[in-house]
């Protein structure tokens, strides 16, 4: 580093490491007593091995993981598909659960608006979510969710989405969400919502009570698009948003082979 000092040298070689750690995924440990789940946009033109992509899904352990841009198939092993909708192009859909989840789950078409609507997910988790304590145990509000990206093509259709899915939430709890989910559940809301950490389009979702898990208090940025050769990723499009009745125990993010975009994760249980 020409013009700085041996001191200056290794300090800015030390930050440059510290930044290039940041920037790498942050997989989950081992299963905790809470509720895990997961999203995963596996993207439509993913080519790696099958038994690869399935392997890298399998090891987050989710008891409850969304499928992006899914084209139909087995479910990850350990897991069995609770809802879906595939499709060749960009608007599939799948909710898959560990065994022993019981839910009520149906693909929900009401939340994306314009030429790029794409379908979620709408899902009652039975007494799924347990208490810090261990003791308690309630149901949980999922909202999965694939938000219009924010190109010309699609007409600015991105906000108006995100609003949409926002006026299902009211304090943190479901209120007219698409059926089966009934009202007044603590909500868990996860998927490609193609829109970065602060911005405005994102305001209904903490407007209705929702707040963003991988906000977390390491200061980790944990990006999740594009995943970039080196382990590298830039920005976050990728999110779970939980009702403020929701304790974050722990959240990051995990690779998907093939896959421009990284996965993210977070454990859940209810408030004490």
């Amino acid at each position: 580093m020409r013009g700085l000092s041996p001191r200056a040298a290794a300090l800015a070689l030390c930050v440059a490491a510290a930044a290039l750690c940041a920037l790498q995924p942050t997989p989950p440990g081992a299963p905790v007593a809470g509720l895990r789940v997961a999203a995963a946009n596996l993207y439509v033109g993913n080519r790696a091995p099958p038994a690869e992509l399935e392997a890298a899904l399998a090891a987050v352990r989710a008891d409850a993981l969304l499928l992006l841009e899914w084209r139909g198939g087995p479910a990850p092993a350990g897991l069995v598909i609770a809802a879906e909708d595939p499709d060749p192009g960009v608007r599939g859909v799948a909710l898959a659960l560990r065994p022993g989840v019981r839910a009520a789950a149906a693909i929900e078409r009401e939340a994306g608006q314009g030429p790029c609507a794409m379908p979620g997910v709408a899902a009652q988790l039975e007494g799924a979510l347990p208490g810090a304590s261990g003791i308690t145990q309630s149901d949980v509000a999922l909202i999965g969710a694939h938000a219009p990206p924010p190109v010309p093509g699609c007409g600015g259709a991105t906000g108006p989405s995100l609003a949409r899915i926002g006026a299902w939430v009211a304090g943190g709890r479901s209120r007219g969400a698409p059926p089966p989910v009934p009202d007044g559940l603590a909500v868990v809301l996860l998927g490609d919502l193609n829109t970065l950490p602060f911005h405005p389009d994102l305001r209904p979702l903490r407007a209705a009570g929702l707040r963003d898990a991988l906000l977390r208090g390491d200061l980790r940025p944990r990006p999740t698009w594009p995943q970039l050769p080196g382990r590298v990723a830039v920005g976050r499009i990728d999110h779970v948003y939980v009702s403020d009745e929701i304790e974050v125990l722990d959240s990051g993010t995990f690779e998907i082979p093939g896959s421009d975009h990284r996965g993210v994760w977070a454990d859940l249980a209810a408030r004490r």
